[in-house]
């Protein structure tokens, strides 16, 4: 079993969710069950809960969907916030 790259944890430090390395969603069903439990947290920060994201040992604040696209972007990479924000 992979270890999670990718902890997702809750304001109140309950872990929300896990993510592997992006590379490990690069077929079809996996890829998209990824955008759905992205977009689940973009939700989430729609509604203005905050997370923490500890990702390969650094830690990242995510506030706003701005600072969760930019984590997309540039520490989870694999394209997927052109699904999450599709707005």
């Amino acid at each position: 079993m992979e270890k999670a790259e990718h902890i997702v944890y809750s304001e109140n430090g309950e872990v929300f969710n896990a993510f592997l390395n992006s590379n490990w969603y690069d077929t079809m069903s996996p890829y998209m069950y990824c955008v759905s439990e992205l977009k689940s947290i973009k939700s989430k920060i729609d509604n203005n809960e905050k997370f923490k994201i500890e990702s390969n040992g650094k830690i990242y604040h995510i506030t706003t969907n701005l600072e969760f696209k930019n984590w997309i972007e540039k520490v989870f990479y694999g394209g997927f916030e052109k699904h999450v924000f599709t707005d």
